[in-house]
């Protein structure tokens, strides 16, 4: 088997190692319950506030009586055609709002595509680092994750990659661009070029919902564009959330975007799994699409970034500057067999014995490194640095188990 698509535990190009029992809502409980007083939390998913447009509240509020009725699986028409027109807008195509279904977040998104796209034991793409719940929702839906690892191109998905892990069985390839954890963003010739690697038969399923989070001018290069320009008949389904690209985690309500034909299937699948979502944040949605906020999104990240970049550096940890979301994915390489910091133990360690919690890397594939988010008061953010780096200092010197100080 080729060395890029060895899963991390040797299991074959199969799914990572697992992330923490329970998952991190239950390890943000235990370093809570651990460390009550004083505990800096850079583990945040949620983005920082944006202002929300009075015209959110006043569709919710002339349309509240909607909210008695089921909506269609594939969501309320006026929110589908306010996600065509956006779409429409990124990426410079005519999407029409009977290429959207509304689905419940970019988790369901990705639940409905999968459900839609898969046969039993169909395999499925997945660059690591991924997203915690991107191999788990694969095998959950029949499908098999087959693990590329991308840690020597430091987070950067290349053709000879994908083109060494394609199979007779592969049927997706799950994209997430911007991607989260690594904060790599691909432009529009490395999505083409990858692309081209993929038989026509692979559909696409780009998870997008960073797509407003990026750090550089480029802007995003959209996986429904590139496709297009393909001419390959790809399937392919982008996915966008309110959760980030309104600022609202709250309201639980995305859009998948698919290529011709594909939406009524995916509506098909969120009638069996999960429904649409509810009318009022359908209707909110809709809404703070076609009035989004103006300004400069990244602003407030760009001094955090520098100064995370800065201290981490000093710390002896290792980190690519993102292109893009609102996180920094800092590597600490173990010399034989030395400590590692992405392990959930580490972490429940730093947040007890230092005051700072870190999503550990175990459950984004990878043990050797950790996601710090920049969507904290920046005071908060360099304490949080300090007494990370400070720790881990001390644990690759052997001085102590971890800092005890209680700063």
């Amino acid at each position: 088997m080729p060395a890029a698509t060895r899963s991390f535990d040797g299991a074959g190009g199969r799914a990572g190692p697992a992330g923490p029992p329970g998952g991190m809502a239950a390890l943000r409980l235990a370093a809570r319950a651990a460390r009550p007083d004083d505990l800096i939390d850079l583990s945040r998913s949620e983005p920082l506030p944006v202002p929300l447009p009075d015209g959110c509240a006043a569709a919710v509020a002339a349309e509240f009586a909607r909210a008695r009725a089921y909506s269609p699986a594939a969501g309320l028409m006026p929110t589908r055609a306010a996600a065509a027109r956006r779409a429409s807008e990124r990426t410079g195509l005519a999407i029409g709002p009977e290429r959207v279904a509304i689905v419940a977040g970019a988790m369901a998104g990705l639940a409905v595509a999968l459900a839609a796209l898969l046969e039993p034991g169909d395999e499925v793409l997945v660059p690591a680092p991924y997203f915690h719940s991107y191999p788990g929702q694969v095998a959950l839906l029949g499908g098999r994750p087959r693990v590329i690892d991308t840690r020597r191109e430091r987070g950067e998905l290349t053709p000879a990659a994908v083109e060494a892990a394609v199979t007779e069985r592969t049927r997706a390839l799950l994209l997430c661009n911007p991607s989260n954890p690594a904060g790599v963003a691909l432009d529009r010739r490395q999505l083409a070029a990858i692309l081209a690697a993929l038989p026509p038969r692979v559909a696409v399923i780009a998870d997008e919902v960073y797509c407003e989070f990026l750090f550089g001018d480029g802007g995003h290069a959209s996986a429904l564009a590139v496709a297009a320009e393909e001419d390959a008949g790809r399937e392919v389904v982008a996915l966008e959330t309110a959760s980030k690209t309104a600022a609202m985690p709250g309201w639980r309500v995305g859009s998948a975007v698919a290529s011709d034909g594909l939406a009524p299937r995916l509506a098909e699948a969120a009638a069996t799994l999960s429904g649409a979502p509810g009318t009022l944040a359908q209707l909110a949605w809709a809404a703070w699409l076609d009035d989004p906020p103006a300004g400069d999104r990244m602003a407030p990240y760009r001094p955090r970034l520098r100064e995370a970049l800065d201290a981490l550096a000093a710390g002896g940890l290792e980190v690519r500057p993102p292109d893009g979301t609102y996180y920094v994915w800092a590597t600490a390489p173990r010399e034989g067999d030395g400590p590692a910091i992405g392990t959930a133990e580490r972490a429940l360690e730093l947040a007890r014995e230092a005051g700072v919690l870190v999503w550990p890397g175990i459950s984004f594939g990878d043990r050797e490194s950790v996601r710090i988010s920049l969507s904290v008061p920046r005071r908060d953010l360099r304490e949080g640095l300090g007494r990370l780096t400070d720790s881990w200092r001390e644990v690759r010197e052997g001085d102590v188990p971890i800092s005890g100080s209680r700063r």
